[in-house]
């Protein structure tokens, strides 16, 4: 009797688990997300559809971006790169990834998924799935592949791909990034300490050498900036003019990458860059990072004018060309002039008030 019983629940067992398989293969979605996994992942690279693929994802990059997580300390955010090459003129570019690129990192390192199929001929077919043609996506920890996503089509703003030897739908919105442009990758603010504060400035131009020091003090909320120049000896000036200068590095954004429509390719921008340098700008910050700033002469790109500027994050990557607008950095320019000048600052004393003065 108890082996038949054991015999009839197994049975039963096995044919909810078949409805079960049924059930969800036919349908797109669960009534909740669920965790397909969790990795983390320090390096992610997309390839473009193939060419027999290019029709069903022609709005996708066919430009091949690897997109990389620097850890920089413990205690400091990481920065991220994105490389590719430029299929106009061949030219390897690198710039800093942006908010894009860190929000890719934490959508993929933890992957949740709506439904979960077999992998069938007929459905990797309907859903515009190919091992060999897709977009995919590769992820690596330690140079070594940890996951693989190949990218089919979309319904209801549900993505089909095929990940683990599974077809599965997940949010489409990580994958959506790959659509357009690349430049939504790159970060445009050229100096951004976050959370940290400028030690030192040196700038650096025909006739100037301008070094810049600032002692906050910690104990302020927010931070105090003390700032100090050195012309022969140590000088503090006022913290307004320090604090401007300041203001307008975190204003500044690039206004122009070269292969944007607008930018007229990294071959021009290549010739730019034969001259001389006009200014640079050093700036270190208290979390570690040495930014090096090469301004070049001012150029006119479709009646507009700007600076071409290279940036290099020190023993991190080294920026390609970008374009920022020429009024924009004359202000910063006028900054260090102004600190230039500057006479040394005398703290205004406290006086008492009319009445205790009066006593």
């Amino acid at each position: 009797m108890n082996s038949y019983l054991r015999m009839l629940l197994a049975a039963v067992s096995l044919l909810i688990l078949t409805l079960v398989f049924f059930l969800t293969e036919k349908r797109e979605e669960y009534l909740k997300e669920e965790v397909f996994w969790k990795v983390n992942p320090d390096k992610i690279i997309y390839h473009p559809p193939s060419k027999d693929f290019a029709e069903k994802f022609q709005d996708f990059s066919q430009v091949q971006l690897t997109i990389e997580k620097h850890n920089v300390s413990l205690k400091v955010p990481p920065i991220f790169t994105v490389t590719g090459i430029d299929p106009t003129s061949n030219t390897t570019f690198v710039y800093e990834g942006g908010y894009n690129v860190k929000n890719l990192f934490t959508e993929l390192s933890v992957l949740r998924i709506k439904s979960i199929h077999i992998i069938e001929d007929e459905l990797l077919k309907k859903m515009d799935l190919s091992l060999k043609d897709s977009p995919r996506i590769e992820m690596y920890k330690n140079d070594k592949l940890v996951k693989a996503i190949f990218m089919g089509n979309v319904k209801s703003n549900l993505r089909r791909i095929v990940a683990d030897n599974y077809i599965l739908t997940t949010l489409n919105h990580p994958f959506d990034k790959f659509r357009g442009s690349i430049a939504k990758f790159r970060e445009r603010q050229v100096f951004h300490p976050g959370q940290y504060y400028i030690q030192k400035v040196f700038y650096k131009a025909e006739s100037q050498n301008i070094h810049i020091e600032n002692e906050p003090n910690e104990y302020k909320e927010p931070i105090g900036n003390v700032w100090y120049k050195y012309d022969g000896k140590k000088m503090k000036i006022d913290p307004l003019f320090g604090n401007e200068m300041l203001r307008i590095l975190k204003s500044l954004n690039i206004a122009l990458f070269p292969d944007e429509p607008d930018g007229q390719g990294f071959e021009i921008a290549k010739i730019l860059l034969d001259a001389q340098t006009n200014q640079e700008i050093e700036i270190f910050t208290s979390d570690g990072i040495d930014y090096h700033l090469k301004f070049y002469p001012p150029v006119d790109i479709l009646n507009k004018r700007y600076i071409p500027c290279k940036r290099v994050i020190k023993n991190i990557f080294q920026e390609s060309v970008v374009y920022v607008r020429e009024e924009d950095l004359g202000k910063l320019f006028n900054s260090f002039n102004t600190i230039q000048k500057a006479k040394e600052y005398v703290e205004p004393k406290h006086q008492k008030p009319k009445e205790l003065q009066k006593k």
